[in-house]
């Protein structure tokens, strides 16, 4: 039949559905917010509309009897009759897909928000299933459709694909004879790794690894203390994810046992991005297991680096001071050169000698350090990132440097078109190699862990070429905007290679010389365990008074010296 002319005439403005009898219905999603319903008489009526934010759907039972719209008001997903009576309503949990509503034959209502199933019961959403626990989790979800027999038909992406998936009523998922192996993950971390566990789940018939995250009634900090607290006694998850701990130096597990090495699962360390590897080592032994990277570094420019391809700090110093240079770079505050210019580099016994457990912060060196410091600092680092800066000082050689992480295709070509496209991305200074750090994330194993054979097979799945791949399709490449679901780069070699081809294709891809640039950093990477994480606070409470003016650089320098020697006396 014909629609009425006002729909015609705007009829690119409406969303059209039909309804389980077969009545179709026509809604503008903002403006108006009209809803007009056509019935098998080939009758439209007009509804009235309800004060939505978005007018995101209509639902209806069998026999079209009841007809329910729903959308968005004030944070919360509501469902209305069609006099504009609100009849149930859902706080948004997950900003990161659209909230789905549906109504089954019988007129029950079901609520999905991408990554969790609700059923309103009496005037509650009961949970019917977590999609990531259950081994499915979507990355994006486009639509449900109750199926009249109580399942339910989700379309959606998977696996960087789309695809339909059938949830059915059960009493909780089949796991047969295979054997359970738990890894505490934060539920804030990195959701592609639970894509990653859910495909080994889905594909592996030996073993199921169960995610272990917070309690409804725990927050971040009394679930860390709960993991640590069953680690120590010799319990606890089989695996653990860093993010779960918060754990950026591990050393304190390993020296007391609690976790276990892990040399010879991964027979052929070559065919991976060596510093991932280096930086889950502790003397020498593999205790952490790398699954994913990000390089963070300085940029220059060529004619600021001329032609070097690396420099110690001395040599930097001394070309910035030849320069025209009037901040080092934007955001970085004089405590900030200090950390990341001078004290990163492990290696440098100039300062602090991390492997005889010696200061040598009282002397001369560190204080011309501080000189250098003080003069180059942001006097804006406050109202700066660490990623901003001023084209215009760049090109005049008034700002030094820029800070670059890198995880996807766009902060590479960025921190190289800043320079006109003659970024030198040398890094910081080191007595030897270059300043490029690769941060690896990594998941340590449980010394109490009585599944290693399942564990090490997860691992080599986890690592494979095949699943580093699939590993970034959680986020289709390109990313959707939530930093703790977009992964890392791959550390194999063959997936990295992939990527950068991938980077290079199409419009605005990266150019060759961008990629050897991106392969430079890969290859000249140090591990990211720096050493002065630990006295990072000590160091900005004690230079404080001396970047302040109300102490000497001598004064700060010997009060500094005498705490950091008492903590590599404590700890050595």
């Amino acid at each position: 039949g014909e629609l009425p002319e006002a729909i015609q005439s705007a009829g690119y403005l409406y969303t059209f559905t039909v309804g389980r009898s077969g009545s179709l219905y026509a809604f503008k999603d903002y403006d108006e917010n009209i809803l007009f319903s056509f019935k098998r008489g080939g009758t439209w009526q007009e509804a009235k509309p309800h004060e939505f934010e978005r007018l995101d759907g209509v639902i209806t039972d069998a026999s079209e009897e009841t007809v329910y719209l729903y959308g968005q008001k004030g944070g919360a997903t509501e469902i209305c009759d069609l006099e504009g009576k609100v009849v149930a309503r859902a706080e948004n949990s997950d900003y990161s897909m659209n909230p789905l509503v549906e109504m089954g034959a019988d007129g029950r209502i079901y609520l999905t928000n991408g990554t969790k199933l609700w059923e309103l019961k009496e005037d509650e959403w009961e949970l019917l299933c977590d999609f990531g626990l259950n081994d499915y989790p979507f990355s994006e979800l486009y639509a449900m459709k109750e199926q009249g027999d109580g399942s339910i038909l989700l379309y959606g992406k998977l696996d960087g694909a789309d695809c339909l998936v059938r949830a059915m009523e059960g009493t909780g998922v089949e796991r047969g004879d295979r054997q359970e192996i738990t890894i505490a993950v934060d539920q804030d971390g990195p959701s592609a790794l639970a894509a990653s566990i859910a495909r080994f789940n889905r594909q592996n018939d030996k073993y199921h690894i169960t995610i272990i995250t917070r309690n409804a009634d725990e927050d971040s900090l009394e679930y860390q203390d709960r993991i640590k607290l069953d680690i120590s006694v010799g319990k606890g998850p089989d695996m653990v994810e860093e993010w779960a701990l918060l754990m950026w130096d591990p050393s304190g597990y390993i020296e007391n046992g609690y976790f276990a090495g892990l040399d010879g699962i991964i027979e052929d360390e070559s065919q991976y991005i060596a510093s991932a590897f280096d930086g889950g080592r502790r003397n020498g032994i593999l205790y952490g297991m790398p699954y994913d990277f990000k390089i963070h570094t300085a940029v220059y420019s060529e004619d600021f680096a001329k032609g070097r391809t690396s420099w110690t700090l001395q040599e930097f110093m001394d070309a910035v001071e030849a320069s025209d240079a009037e901040i080092l770079q934007y955001g970085c505050d004089a405590t900030d050169i200090v950390v990341k210019y001078g004290l990163y580099d492990n290696d440098n016994t100039t300062y602090i000698d991390w492997e005889k457990g010696e200061s040598h912060l009282d002397e001369q060196p560190f204080l011309e350090l501080l000189d250098f410091a003080s003069r180059y600092q942001d006097p804006d680092a406050g109202k700066h990132f660490e990623t901003d800066y001023d084209s215009e000082m760049l090109r005049s050689g008034k700002l030094v440097s820029i800070y670059d992480q890198i995880v996807d295709r766009d902060r590479l070509q960025r921190a190289d078109e800043a320079f006109e496209g003659r970024a030198a991305m040398i890094g910081y200074p080191r007595s030897e190699g270059n300043g490029i750090y690769a941060e690896s994330r990594y998941i340590y194993v449980n010394s109490a862990c009585g599944c290693m054979d399942g564990v090490a097979e997860f691992f080599r799945f986890l690592l494979s070429e095949s699943e580093q791949t699939r590993f970034l399709n959680y986020k289709g490449i390109e990313g959707i905007g939530i930093m703790n679901y977009i992964p890392y780069l791959p550390i194999c070699l063959k997936s990295l290679q992939s990527l950068a081809e991938y980077w290079q294709a199409g419009k605005n891809g990266c150019t060759d010389e961008q990629i050897e640039k991106l392969m430079f950093l890969v290859e000249n990477s140090k591990p990211s365990n720096w050493n002065v994480t630990q006295i990072q606070a000590i160091v900005r409470e004690e230079l404080a008074p001396y970047f302040a003016g109300d102490r000497t650089a001598k004064q700060v320098a010997e009060i500094l010296d005498n705490r950091v020697q008492l903590y590599l006396d404590e700890t050595h």
